[in-house]
């Protein structure tokens, strides 16, 4: 009886834990409008609050590699030393039971990976924060178009 229940418990598990990618896969299929960007320091102060121009693209149908999809950013915004602009291909994957949003960016000495923990992922709104290096952060809102 235990090894009919772990023979159907195990798959069940797995295609559960799998489902939380793949809902949040499809949940953010389309392109987004950047309608803010919030930078924080390590001690969580904001540093900056601005309204982007520009929209970043997520296709889940394009398949880059294995689980990764095709991504592109299109955005400005003005930031302390001037006009900031992001204009990027690259792909992207959802890691962490669908919590973590993973980026990769070709870059001359291989991939940029850039990681966002979704604390928002609504139909036609998401909430992602960019975890830097040095503790600090950037949160962007994004709206459905």
């Amino acid at each position: 009886m235990k090894k009919i229940f772990l023979f159907l418990a195990l798959p069940s598990t797995l295609l559960f834990a799998c489902s939380k990618e793949i809902r949040n896969t499809n949940k953010i299929h389309g392109t987004w409008n950047v309608t803010s960007l919030q930078q924080f320091d390590a001690d969580g102060n904001q540093t900056l609050s601005t309204q982007p121009e520009g929209t970043i693209q997520f296709n889940k149908c394009d398949v880059i590699d294995k689980d990764y999809r095709a991504f592109r950013r299109q955005y400005s915004y003005a930031g302390e030393n001037g006009t900031v602009t992001h204009n990027e291909t690259g792909s992207y994957r959802f890691e962490q039971d669908g919590s973590l949003l993973v980026v990769r960016i070709p870059n001359d000495n291989g991939h940029e990976h850039l990681h966002y923990r979704v604390t928002a992922l609504e139909r036609k709104k998401a909430v992602l924060e960019q975890l830097h290096d040095d503790e600090s952060k950037t949160v962007l809102t994004l709206q459905e178009r």
